[in-house]
């Protein structure tokens, strides 16, 4: 249910300005193409784990939340 909040509260320009930011003062630098694609991968991951308990609970209603997460892992999926 965070993400559905988080989306709400932070625009697109804070998140790009926080990503921006996290970047700069990392120590070490990957290339910025691989830290944005390493970020991705890492919200995928997410995703992918809040589908995959959603769907191991069998008392567990697919509601707009499950439809939120696996609507945004397919998106992202295909970036």
């Amino acid at each position: 249910m965070r993400g559905l909040y988080t989306e709400r509260i932070v625009s697109g320009k804070h998140k790009e300005q926080f990503v921006h930011r996290t970047y700069e003062l990392l120590k070490h630098r990957p290339g910025y193409d691989r830290y944005l694609a390493d970020i991705r991968l890492a919200v995928l991951n997410e995703y992918v784990e809040f589908i995959e308990s959603s769907l191991l609970d069998s008392f567990q209603a697919r509601d707009e939340v499950f439809g939120y997460y696996y609507t945004h892992a397919l998106a992202l999926a295909k970036d």
